[in-house]
């Protein structure tokens, strides 16, 4: 596919640590000149969840680390949070300010890129391509916060140069699917992306779903399904998976707005639409929803031509949407995101010699114990098997069906085990990674796959010293129990 990873950390000038719980907004435009079809400086504006501006951070818009986006299209933009919450990430174009008519250059003469901030609000070019979205928009970029991210826009003359891209780092670069497609995101282990086009190959109008973050070509599901004029952008899913906003920039008279769909067994079902505010005739793009409360909060990005932030408590149907901030002239609000934290997976010494659980998000793998399946394989055909573990949470139980040896009731943890210091319960994810080193004519050829497995685990750990930063200990998987099955691949369901 031609994509060339790159890793530029270039700390923006002039930027103070972002507070975590605020609003992280992208914006085009300095105000000096009328947004146009040239690339554009970004800036990543915080807000209080009130609306107040704490700080406007610059994106780079020269030398080997800039990044830039159309002034006028309203598709580029898409900004989102990691699923471990460090690093917010978006995508754009190695250019200079003022190229004339951006989307339409080729890549080869001004790559595409993914790039990061963290919780300091240090910039990082994460991953470019010189071939995918040649000729048309990169709309948008995302990551699971593990060194892996994936674009998704249009390309032309070909839909194959569009779609949804992995991007890389972890695995080569590759294209998932082709078409004109918008929006990605990353919501409970799943990547995510919509699309307002019904042209083949795109899947059609909508919010679709790949399983897992997948790293070579996939197919979707589609979750919402739409016919024209809808206009869907950013979307949020709830942590249980049977609840999601999204922004649809139609008019309110044409059913755009913040769309309430309910999940019923496997279907989605629109609920109820909410407006962009008082007297306000326009929808919404970008997006994102608090979701620690059953009265979810959303913030979202309008589609006015001087745009807003605003805000809604999401009551039910007539809830209404609180103005934030306005843009100034010449300037646009793109989307918005929660803003990133500190490292959750580097947990502190509490006090008593450990460590809490890190949250969900976190994993860990030994890069130099990837494992080999070489019995029964046509004759030169190795499969490799890497494993990730990831997604630590602590379930307490009352003993029952749990893999644990003990009763979990407070933190998952407890004094004993074999090796003399504690013992720790919890549920987690244990993700496969399979790939193939085989002969191009072997059955085996282009063999890759990705399997999520839910298990849950007992670690054994030995003493450790109270108040000591970096020490050694022995830790002893004590018990992992998980099944393979409807895990959603048909090779591996039993």
């Amino acid at each position: 596919m031609g994509a060339l990873t790159a890793f530029l950390f270039t700390a923006s000038a002039g930027a103070a640590p972002l507070t975590p719980g605020n609003l992280a907004v992208v914006r085009v435009g300095d105000g000096s000149a009328t947004l146009s079809a040239s690339s554009t400086n970004v800036f990543i504006d915080e807000y209080t969840t009130g609306g107040v501006l704490v700080q406007s951070i610059p994106i780079p818009a020269s030398g080997a680390s800039q990044l830039t986006m159309s002034g006028s299209a309203a598709s580029e933009g898409a900004l989102m949070r990691s699923p471990n919450g460090r690093y917010l990430c978006f995508a754009g174009y190695n250019a200079p300010a003022g190229i004339p008519a951006i989307a339409n250059t080729t890549a080869a003469a001004f790559p595409r890129e993914v790039a990061t901030m963290d919780v300091n609000g240090t910039f990082v070019v994460a991953a470019t391509t010189s071939t995918q979205f040649s000729g048309s928009n990169i709309r948008s970029g995302a990551t699971d916060g593990a060194n892996n991210f994936w674009g998704s826009g249009n390309g032309n003359p070909s839909p194959t140069l569009g779609g949804v891209n992995y991007l890389g780092t972890a695995s080569a670069a590759s294209l998932l699917m082709g078409g004109n497609l918008r929006w990605a995101n990353i919501f409970n282990g799943e990547l995510y992306f919509s699309s307002g086009s019904a042209t083949a190959p795109a899947p059609g109008i909508g919010i679709h779903q790949f399983t897992g973050t997948p790293v070579t070509p996939a197919a979707s599901t589609p979750l919402i399904v739409e016919a024209s004029p809808a206009s869907p952008y950013g979307f949020s899913i709830n942590p249980a998976g049977t609840a999601m906003y999204v922004a649809d920039d139609r008019t309110i008279a044409l059913g755009g707005g913040i769309q309430r769909w309910n999940k019923a067994g496997v279907v989605w079902s629109l609920a109820y639409t909410l407006g962009t505010g008082n007297g306000s005739l326009v929808g919404a793009r970008g997006l994102v929803v608090d979701w620690s409360s059953a009265t979810p909060v959303i913030y979202a990005t309008t589609a006015d031509t001087l745009t807003r932030l605003i805000r809604i408590v999401d009551t039910g149907v007539g809830s209404v949407a609180t103005t934030l901030a306005t843009v100034a002239v010449n300037r646009a609000f793109r989307s918005v995101a929660f803003t990133p934290v500190a490292d959750p997976c580097l947990q502190p010494d509490n006090g008593s010699g450990t460590v809490n659980l890190p949250p969900q998000g976190c994993q860990y793998l030994s890069p130099d114990q990837v494992h080999m399946i070489i019995d029964g394989l046509p004759a030169g055909t190795t499969i490799n098997l890497s494993a990730i573990h990831k997604d630590f949470i602590c379930k307490r139980d009352q003993g029952g069906n749990s893999v644990c040896s003990f009763q979990a009731l407070v933190d998952c943890k407890e004094a004993g085990g074999t090796l003399g210091g504690e013992k720790e319960c919890a549920e987690s994810t244990l993700q496969l990674r399979l790939s193939t080193e085989a002969p191009a004519n072997s059955p085996l050829a282009g063999f890759a796959r990705v399997l999520n497995l839910p298990v849950g685990f007992e670690t054994h750990i030995g003493p450790r010293m109270p108040g000591q930063p970096v020490q050694s200990f022995d830790t002893d998987m004590f018990r992992l129990f998980g099944q393979i099955s409807n895990i959603g691949d048909p090779d591996f369901d039993l």
